[in-house]
């Protein structure tokens, strides 16, 4: 013990805890850790604090719209109404960084990305892609992986850009998983027959589309003529499935993918995330499982007959038959056209008897397909019930509060406490109850709306996005247990969207082909380092952290090196009413050297208004002229300058990280040109032609007035600071 509860000096550090999450250091604020119970009418956000309006703007406009806000879209929130408001808001929710923050959002959730695409050439069943792999192989005499990379990455998005489409086109938010189409981009709409219709410039975009070239294995004639393994020449088919039985994110491909059954799981994986993502059922939570060595050495079909199992699976097998139909290849009956039983089931090769009957579409010692009390009924199309089964159930739109929450407010929502003698339940079930009035709330407009883009505009406007702090009353332990928080730490793509919007570069961006994946530019954060900033791989790492670590932070620090001498060599290259920085920088002005601290230089107050203005579009926060954080980094302005000036250093050129194509390679965007104007390929790969750049007298690293050094250094500061990467 290092503090006794009960002394002087546990109140004390208890005192400045408070100061620091309200905001109000150096205030002693008289408040005592109250003694909450279930029935105790205080709700944790009594006396709560809120932001105001322009934070909660800029916030919005970082995690919707992947920007900031613009000078009239402040104005306008500033000076107008609640309407206002909402109407900006909604208005981020049409750009196409909304799109990104709909697919990414549904990959935290459904970890696609994590699994295998069911488009693959080994199986015939899609004929269309393997006589397009057969027509490459025989031709090439090389095999056909751009193909098969394309069908992949191509799997990994169709459920976000499905969810994408619903929402961005106003339709019922139920349609994600009742959809009788899925989304397709011009490759995957080609390997699978689909019914959509592409430009040449559309190559990329998805539309919706369904399934026109599907045959099961007793249509399909196979012959032995191969040229690599798996890909045999087709002979001919016929007879394709029509219509394929599309049922939204239930029959997506990379959904059934990410979550696989097998001859012993028989669907249950599928049914146990079906019920967590849907229906805001954790199986698996429901109920403890058996400890009994008893119970567990039961074989008399224990999830049918022994009350230690049925509990869950009474619940659960119901709706793994629901997916009867689709096997572990995520194929509909590939064989026989009839059904996807396993073969052990069928044929046990132990030479037992199977309970197996010809025409059987699912497993005799399982229960029937269905969802709680309802049965479904047809055999052909068992998940389009189940999906209206789902969406007529409460609990589809208390699931959706629950999917989306992380991605609006940065952290997963609170489980329910268990243990009332645990001494921080009552701060964590007062939290607790918090959040599931919130759900409720949140599911009520959009079952009422059917409009995803209403619950997040409601979402957004809610106190845990905009309290600062809780009342005096309320326990910091409430506080921390609900996250609530000034800030949120951006996530690696946040993090990239807010510098490249603020620099218009991307750290480590990569210049690649020109008809490449258009989404493989990322750059470093999200490519390289992803999971040491925080991010997840939707395999083994399935969480974001929300937390600082010392690796976060040497990530962000080193990102601020590579990037702050390019964005500002670029910045000032450009005409000044061009830029994105320094648009209101003198780059002539300098420092008194005689006195560079003091207040009373006219080139100190107009270098520190300049510096107010660079903290507030950085940070988000906006500081008098003579506040210490400002003189702080004009102190660092005015030392780089003193000793850049000392040393001649009039060229940027010679610092390690200042080669923009290290930075970005796409940078003569910010200059006007065309990149790939400018480059030369080098063994497949493309790199810049520096000669051409010369030619034209392009030259970024000039300082002869020795302020861009000095410029660099508090980007540097801006950008590796917590006010940089918290929201």
């Amino acid at each position: 013990m290092q503090l006794s509860k009960n002394s002087e000096l546990y109140k004390v550090f208890e005192n400045v805890l408070r100061s620091i999450v309200n905001g109000k250091a150096g205030n002693v604020i008289n408040f005592g850790q109250p003694t909450l119970s279930k029935s105790d009418s205080l709700t944790l956000f009594s006396g709560a604090q809120h932001e105001s309006k322009v934070r909660t703007l800029r916030r919005a406009a970082l995690i919707l719209a992947a920007r900031l806000p613009s000078e009239n879209e402040i104005s306008k929130v500033l000076d107008g109404t609640e309407s206002d408001l909402d109407e900006v808001l909604l208005g981020f929710m049409e750009e196409k960084g909304f799109h990104e923050f709909l697919i990414e959002g549904v990959e935290d959730r459904l970890l696609i990305r994590g699994g295998m695409c069911g488009v693959n050439s080994a199986h015939p069943n899609f004929v269309k892609l393997r006589e397009l792999v057969w027509e490459h192989e025989s031709t090439t005499g090389e095999p056909s992986d751009r193909i098969g990379n394309l069908a992949y990455w191509s799997c990994q998005r169709t459920a976000g850009e499905l969810v994408a489409y619903v929402v961005e086109n106003n339709l019922p938010y139920s349609e994600i998983i009742t959809a009788d189409y899925m989304m397709m981009n011009q490759p995957l709409n080609d390997y699978l027959g689909g019914t959509a219709e592409f430009t040449e410039s559309e190559y990329w975009t998805f539309k919706p589309s369904r399934i026109m070239e599907y045959y099961t294995g007793n249509n399909i004639q196979v012959s032995d003529e191969a040229i690599f393994t798996f890909h045999n020449k087709l002979d001919g088919y016929s007879n394709p499935l029509r219509p394929y039985p599309h049922a939204g994110l239930l029959t997506d491909l990379g959904f059934l993918a990410r979550y696989p059954t097998t001859a012993t799981n028989r669907n249950r994986a599928r049914a146990r995330w079906t019920f967590y993502h849907f229906l805001n059922i954790d199986i698996e939570k429901s109920s403890q499982r058996p400890t009994d060595p008893q119970a567990l050495a039961d074989t008399n079909n224990p999830t049918m007959n022994n009350g230690n199992c049925t509990v869950c699976h009474s619940t659960l097998d119901p709706v793994a038959g629901a997916f009867q139909n689709w096997d572990e290849n995520d194929l509909y009956r590939p064989g026989n056209g009839k059904d996807s039983l396993d073969g052990f089931y069928k044929y046990p090769p132990d030479g037992s008897i199977s309970m197996y009957e010809e025409g059987d579409v699912w497993y005799r010692d399982m229960r029937e397909p269905g969802l709680f009390e309802y049965k479904i009924n047809d055999d052909d199309y068992t998940l389009q019930e189940l999906a209206n089964l789902i969406i007529a159930e409460d609990a589809f739109y208390e699931s959706t509060v629950k999917f989306w929450w992380p991605s609006v407010f940065g952290h997963e929502m609170l489980d329910k406490p268990v243990v009332e003698s645990d001494t921080d339940y009552p701060s964590r079930i007062l939290a607790y109850n918090q959040q599931q009035l919130s759900l409720n709330e949140f599911s009520e407009i959009l079952k009422n709306t059917k409009n995803l883009k209403s619950m997040l505009l409601s979402m957004i406007k809610s106190p845990w996005s905009t309290v600062v702090s809780l009342g005096d009353d309320v326990s910091l332990d409430g506080m921390a247990e609900a996250s609530i928080t000034e800030f949120q730490l951006l996530n690696p793509i946040q993090l990239v969207n807010k510098t490249e919007f603020l620099t218009g570069l991307i750290w480590g961006r990569h210049l690649t082909q020109k008809n490449n994946n258009p989404y493989g530019r990322s750059g470093k954060l999200v490519r390289d380092y992803n999971l040491v900033y925080g991010g997840h791989d939707s395999n083994n790492v399935t969480k974001r952290s929300d937390n600082l670590t010392a690796l976060t932070l040497d990530v962000v620090l080193q990102q601020a090196a590579e990037l702050a001498c390019p964005a500002t060599a670029i910045d000032f290259y450009r005409n000044p009413e061009d830029r994105l920085i320094f648009k209101n920088v003198d780059e002539n002005l300098t420092p008194n050297e005689m006195q560079p601290f003091s207040l009373s230089t006219s080139e100190s107050r107009n270098l520190r208004t300049y510096l107010v203005e660079l903290v507030e579009r950085f940070h988000g926060n906006y500081y008098d002229i003579d506040d210490d954080e400002i003189i702080r980094i004009h102190n660092i302005f005015v030392e780089v300058f003193i000793s850049t000036k000392e040393e001649n250093l009039d060229n940027l050129s010679i610092d390690q990280f200042c080669w923009p194509s290290g930075a970005d390679a796409e940078f003569p965007q910010l200059l006007g040109l065309n990149p790939y104007d400018y480059s030369i390929e080098d063994n497949g790969w493309l790199r810049h032609d520096w000669e051409k750049f010369n030619d034209q007298g392009i030259d970024l690293y000039k300082d002869q007035k020795f302020t861009k050094r000095a410029w660099q250094f508090v980007l540097i500061y801006l950008m590796a600071h917590y006010n940089y990467i918290h929201e």
